[in-house]
């Protein structure tokens, strides 16, 4: 099995605007997904990843400031952001099942997954780097949990005085070998 994923953030404006849109670019699959799928396809509740925690929240982070010239590659085996500022709790409406072929919403479930999550004015406050999926034994406590996915870029700074949301996607496509 192969995973791949992908992110996008666009800027909004209080009325919803589109005021920005980064487009859809390609992000990193952490080594940490492979314990979680296991661990689910067993039903086991040994150790410290429950059975049934899938992605659980979505992170923000700084990074680090010589990122803004290259974002970097992460070492696959990391399982945290490299500077948390917020995380958000996903809901079941965060996510949407999509035909592998076409994008298009699908009712059922399918190997495609998009999830969208908006973060309102006074979340995510500062300078952003870094975003992730985590998944696992995962709570509201900044660093727990399990890194599945990340992704890097430039400098987008947030303030409160600048009344603007993000709406980040980040699409993960389960792909048999071969496809």
């Amino acid at each position: 099995m192969k995973i791949e994923g992908q992110w996008k953030i666009q800027q909004l404006d209080v009325d919803g605007n589109i005021l920005s849109d980064s487009g859809w670019s390609n992000n990193q699959i952490q080594d940490g997904w492979a314990n979680i799928a296991c661990r689910l396809f067993v039903g086991s509740s040994s150790g410290s990843i429950s059975p049934t925690s899938g992605f659980s929240h979505l992170v923000v982070g700084s990074g680090n400031e010589s990122w803004d010239e290259t974002p970097p590659t992460k070492p696959r085996d990391q399982n945290q952001l490299e500077s948390e500022l917020d995380r958000f709790v996903l809901s079941e409406t965060d996510f949407t099942y999509l035909d592998p072929d076409s994008n298009a919403p699908q009712e059922s479930p399918t190997r495609f997954v998009e999830v969208s999550k908006v973060i309102d004015y006074n979340r995510g406050i500062g300078d952003l780097r870094e975003y992730g999926l985590i998944c696992g034994d995962s709570t509201n406590v900044a660093n727990s949990g399990t890194l599945f996915n990340w992704y890097s870029h430039t400098l987008l700074t947030k303030t409160m005085t600048t009344p603007t949301r993000l709406l980040l996607k980040c699409r993960i496509r389960f792909k048999i070998y071969g496809e």
